[in-house]
């Protein structure tokens, strides 16, 4: 470690030297989420010094950091990894750090400097309203944002600076002292992975790292070897998986580990009964599951089977009889399986029905005609009828509303999510409800699936609409398909494509990815080789520019698909190069997208995707207390109190970036993204949006546009494969483009990639 506080002192050291100096904060340059920060300071000789620290920094602060010095975009600068506050040693200082609190002028600083002298820190922490007293100037509306800024004088800043140290983020810094208070890093010495579970994204690597710069690394703890079993158990979680074979979790135990000198695979079995004893993982015939799967699949499986039960209506219609009146006054017909589904799935109160087939076999207006004839059932019988539509996802829910002309909700929100972990509508609360249906069933995975199942009462009609050849769930579990596997259920497959407005080529391109033939080119599906990624780019691009130059459709009508994020064709660069050709905007504000530009970096480094007024950008994360607004007639935005939530895979466009002040007279920049529904404001923290020219074809599931473009390539390796190609196939309308290498192309058809997953509801399923 090297102390030095001569101009222009950066220069002197190579990147990751370790500095340490003395700097006093001049402005924060960027503030996001969890107190990270980037700030220009000054040392003791006026220099400038920039630097980045995972905790918010007072304004005319001086502080002691230790550092490694980085380069970022060719600049230097120091990543802190621990400081500390210096108190204010003259009038100055203290008046200077006084007014960096809100509601504190410079006069007002003097006055309680004048009072206090050196214990005005103090006094402000331990007893401010008596500052507020005495100098009548103050507000107390703003003494808990001094204790907020102050706090770094309290008695536990030595401890949180250690926690810090070790390269915990500053929340999880938090977390770890409202565990352990002072004892935090004595609890850390012994035992360093007591952390992995309990504080989010400590993952097992990084117990592993904080044990060493404990100096108490022991590859042979049994605390390492329990944590690595529930780490390889997440990472199956992770990959879609509800248990790993016992084998297959030795082996990746055994090479996470690495360890040589002791017999590893057998203290691995030694630890994991002794996890098992005590009720921490299940295992069940030599299969290895946390126990909150394992706890989910028995009641997904507990469930179904309580509401596969039907009961008779005492007065039931000749179904036949019904159903041939509404097809002639309809003027309309059903296939074979069609006619069954309506018939077996009305014929009674309650049960569990799976409904599933291809693209254009019909599901929708089959399940239409199957709601008529039931609530004819229950109308006959005197009771009273009702349905809910749900789906997984907030595009799935407004493509099934556009679709069916029912209102139709993600679960979460049927369910009543309150965006932290409690649902209105439980096993003790369940839903008022004759029929529930669920669209898009294939993306349900088995957590979710126990939610609303626990949520219905036994005599509900429970209906999984669905196409088993689309990708599974996100999530683990492979609910749709292990159901229909278990036998337990009533299910009908529609194979037959049925169109009322003549053949559509896109159905017919469908069914040969299903089947493993040939595309053929249409009116309305297109399939264009070229054999470079380069010219799959440039003509990609002139297509878009042709489709919107002819009025034909807007940017939202296209979605361009890929199956990849990363590389040439990868979504960052696409974003990119579809923004340089339909929206350049040199003029007015944009804000850097980082993480599109990180990701730039590996295919030019000299590129950089902003954000910028007429992008079209996608939301990521659900959000259920987001704050929604509405446009009046002059151009303002009022509160929308109607809508309090968005998803993951809504879309809009930028329609304004303004900068802005603070509550505390910061300036702030917003972006004002236009939704179908509304508008959203994001200031300053922008993780939650990401650009939407093109997007990821798991990203795509569940929703629908008109024109679809789909890129395949060779350098899209693995991803080609007939599950992903059938999925991003089928989210177009009226027009689907593929654009690739014709070798890529019919690999993608032929290449059936496993989608089976370590689950057990079917076999817990087949238990009576």
């Amino acid at each position: 470690m090297s102390y030095v506080s001569q101009s222009n002192f950066l220069d002197e050291f190579e990147i990751e030297d370790q500095v340490e100096i003395e700097l006093k904060v001049v402005r924060a340059i960027f503030i996001g989420r969890e107190g990270y920060g980037v700030y220009m300071c000054e040392d003791k000789h006026g220099n400038e010094i920039k630097i980045t620290i995972s905790h918010p920094l007072i304004s005319n602060q001086s502080y002691n950091i230790q550092g490694t010095v980085a380069i970022y975009r060719g600049e230097k600068q120091i990543r802190v990894n621990v400081f500390e506050a210096v108190k204010p040693s003259t009038k100055k200082g203290y008046v200077q750090l006084l007014t960096s609190l809100k509601g504190i002028g410079k006069k007002t600083a003097e006055s309680i400097y004048a009072n206090y002298g050196e214990n005005s820190i103090e006094i402000l922490l331990k007893n401010p309203h008596e500052v507020v007293e005495k100098i009548k100037k103050i507000s107390s509306k703003n003494i808990s944002s001094w204790k907020e800024s102050l706090k770094i004088y309290e008695g536990n800043y030595r401890i949180f600076a250690e926690l810090l140290n070790l390269h915990l983020s500053n929340k999880q810094s938090k977390k770890v002292y409202e565990l352990y208070g002072n004892q935090s890093i004595n609890k850390l010495k012994e035992n360093p992975y007591r952390i992995h579970r309990l504080v989010k994204g400590v993952t097992f690597w990084k117990c592993d790292e904080i044990a060493s710069k404990l100096g108490v690394f022991n590859p042979e703890s049994k605390y390492r070897i329990q944590t690595c079993i529930f780490h390889e158990l997440n990472e199956a979680k992770n990959s879609g998986h509800c248990f790993l074979p016992q084998t297959i979790l030795l082996k990746k135990c055994n090479k996470t580990l690495s360890n040589k000198g002791f017999d590893v695979e057998d203290e691995i079995t030694k630890q994991l009964q002794h996890l098992s004893t005590g009720n921490q993982v299940v295992l069940e015939n030599q299969k290895v599951y946390l126990k909150s799967l394992h706890d989910d699949e028995l009641k997904v499986a507990e469930y179904i089977k309580i509401l596969a039960k039907e009961r008779s209506f005492k007065n039931s219609l000749d179904l036949n009889t019904m159903l041939e009146r509404l097809l002639t006054e309809e003027k309309i017909e059903l296939e074979e399986k069609q006619r069954e589904s309506v018939l077996r799935f009305s014929e009674k109160i309650g049960g569990f029905f799976i409904l599933t087939g291809s693209a254009g076999c019909g599901k929708t207006f089959t399940i239409l005609t199957m709601l008529r004839v039931l609530e004819e059932q229950y109308k006959h019988n005197g009771k009273k009828f009702s349905v809910r539509l749900l789906a997984p996802t907030g595009k799935a829910s407004k493509v099934a509303s556009k679709s069916t002309g029912m209102d139709c909700v993600t679960v979460h929100r049927g369910l009543g999510y309150d965006g932290i972990d409690a649902f209105e509508f439980n096993e003790d609360n369940p839903l008022d409800v004759e029929v529930i249906i669920v669209d898009e069933s294939s993306m349900l995975d088995i957590t979710l699936t126990r939610q609303l199942l626990s949520a219905l009462k036994p005599n509900t009609k429970v209906i999984f609409l669905g196409d088993t050849k689309q990708l599974p769930s996100i999530g683990p579990g492979n609910v749709l398909k292990d159901i229909i596997n278990s036998q337990r259920v009533k299910v009908v497959t529609l194979n037959v494509v049925k169109r009322q407005k003549g053949v559509s080529g896109i159905i017919v391109n469908a069914n040969n990815i299903t089947q493993k033939n040939k595309l053929e080119n249409f009116d309305d599906a297109q399939i264009i080789c070229k054999e470079s990624s380069e010219e799959i780019l440039k003509h990609t691009l002139e297509k878009i520019e042709t489709l919107i130059t002819n009025d034909t459709y807007s940017i939202n009508d296209i979605q361009i698909l890929t199956p990849k994020k990363s590389d040439y064709l990868g979504t960052y660069h696409l974003n990119y190069q579809i923004q340089q050709k339909l929206n350049p905007g040199s003029d007015g504000l944009s804000v850097i997208n980082k993480a599109g530009s990180k990701h730039l970096e590996k295919v030019n480094e000299s590129l950089v995707l902003k954000f910028k007024v007429g992008d079209k950008v996608m939301h990521t994360k659900n959000n259920y207390d987001i704050i929604w607004y509405e446009k009046d007639e002059k151009g303002n935005y009022d509160l929308l109190e109607t809508k309090t939530e968005i998803t993951n895979g809504e879309s809009g466009i930028i329609e304004k970036i303004v900068k802005m002040e603070n509550e505390e007279g910061d300036e702030t920049t917003r972006l004002i993204v236009r939704y179908e529904d509304g508008y959203v404001f994001y200031d300053d923290f922008f993780e939650e949006i990401e650009h939407a020219f093109a997007m990821s074809i798991h990203k795509s599931q569940g929703s629908q546009w008109k024109v679809v473009i789909i890129l395949i390539a060779d350098e899209h390796g693995i991803m080609r494969n007939n599950n992903l190609f059938y999925t991003g196939y089928t989210r177009a309308e009226e027009l689907n483009i593929v654009i690739g290498q014709s070798n890529s192309i019919n690999h993608s058809i032929r290449n059936e990639k496993s989608t089976e997953r370590y689950t057990g509801l079917s076999n817990k399923l087949k238990i009576k």
